[in-house]
């Protein structure tokens, strides 16, 4: 439902060169329009250069992306740092940062993202 409804769908992930083919393997790799993945990109998060990455890959404005991820300090800061908007996935609660975006499960993440749309 997300895929039809946004202009492009991207990963950004700290992980190595084998992710593309993983997520194939699971059936999911079509629904992603690119992925900056750290192995082939050579930074990690929350450095900018993964991120800037991902912004050349979906030439878009950063202002217009949002980023959603699970680490306050890799996801959520290193999205803010090139201008993305970011939401904490805080599944585990363990971020109690006051002021930030965050949703903690699954029921909430969709129905935040759909809300967007």
């Amino acid at each position: 439902a997300l895929k039809s409804r946004i202009e492009h769908l991207g990963v950004i992930s700290d992980w190595d060169i084998a992710l593309p083919s993983l997520l194939e393997g699971l059936g999911i790799g079509s629904y992603f329009d690119s992925m900056s993945v750290s192995g082939a990109v050579g930074a990690e998060k929350p450095s900018r250069i993964l991120f800037d990455h991902a912004l050349g890959l979906c030439k878009m404005d950063p202002t217009s992306c949002l980023h959603i991820g699970d680490f306050y300090e890799l996801d959520y800061l290193g999205a803010c740092s090139v201008g993305m908007q970011s939401l904490l996935f805080d599944w585990r609660s363990r971020s109690n940062i006051p002021g930030i975006w965050r949703v903690e499960s699954f029921p909430e993440l969709a129905q935040t993202v759909m809300g967007l749309l």
